[in-house]
């Protein structure tokens, strides 16, 4: 997120798990006694996927595992194609190339004093 948004991006990625998949991730009681359908949804995210597939392998081993997995996966390869996004969108080098001009000039008007 930091790599498309800026620094927004980093807000954006924490308040989204913390503030809000971590509540309705049903690690502490079972997705049941969370109010419909916010169990169910919770499951879609990273803190909810984790915790249900700890749970089925630690308790249910003969459990299906499958649905977990496959949402931590999803969510892998989500954040390696905004990585790669990312970086083609300022392949240029670290900096958009405004800044680095500008970046530029300060350096060498700093060399000239």
């Amino acid at each position: 997120m930091a790599a498309l948004m800026g620094r927004a991006g980093i807000a954006v990625g924490a308040v989204v798990m913390l503030l809000f998949a971590n509540p309705i991730s049903a690690a502490a009681v079972p997705k049941e006694f969370l109010v419909a359908p916010w169990g169910e949804v919770g499951q879609w995210f990273p803190p909810g996927a984790a915790a249900t597939l700890i749970r089925e392998l630690s308790y249910f081993p003969s459990a299906d595992t499958a649905f977990p997995w496959l949402v931590l996966a999803a969510w892998a390869a989500g954040g390696i194609l905004l990585s790669v996004v990312g970086h083609f969108r300022t392949a240029g080098g670290a900096e958009p190339d405004a800044e680095a001009s500008v970046a530029e000039s300060d350096a060498e008007a700093s060399v000239a004093v």
